[in-house]
């Protein structure tokens, strides 16, 4: 029941009304069936510390007063409603494959502490030291996949 969308149900639903397939039926048949193909996704993470500034990429907020929004003219991408910075077309054009995180919260006041809290996902502790997400996602990928680095690393560089 749970995979059916409602046009499938009605559709299901009124052909057993006209009689032509019983509600078993529809269970003997979709268990017959091959399971669809499972795609494969792939995550990039670009984490930008001490990088370009969110304003002037893809966060250029061109409705807001003008001492808040980026120097840098908006353009629309392919994901309806979204617009990144003028200097980003090539990744206007791929945004309907992405993800764009514009705002997160958390309870860290040190910004080291947020970093370690967003790259692990646990708040930071004294005395562990939690895998990146690079390592939780390289464990949880089938073995069939090509190989990834089995150590992944983040540093966070603290400048004098």
């Amino acid at each position: 029941m749970q995979n059916f969308d409602r046009r499938s149900f009605l559709r299901v639903g009124s052909l057993s009304v006209f009689g032509y397939l019983g509600w078993g039926d529809v269970l003997r048949l979709r268990a017959d069936s091959p399971a669809p193909a499972k795609r494969d996704i792939s995550i990039i993470h670009l984490w930008l510390t001490g990088g370009m500034s969110q304003l002037d990429t893809f966060d250029p907020k061109p409705d807001a007063e003008e001492r808040y929004r980026s120097q840098f003219k908006p353009i629309e991408t392919k994901a309806a409603g979204i617009r990144i910075s003028e200097h980003l077309p090539r990744s206007a054009q791929l945004a309907n494959k992405f993800a764009i995180i514009r705002s997160m919260t958390h309870r860290q006041a040190a910004h080291e502490a947020a970093c370690n809290l967003i790259l692990s996902g646990h708040d930071p502790l004294p005395t562990i030291q939690h895998p990146a997400l690079g390592l939780s996602s390289t464990r949880s990928m089938p073995a069939t996949r090509i190989p990834t680095p089995s150590k992944c690393a983040t540093w966070i560089c603290r400048w004098a």
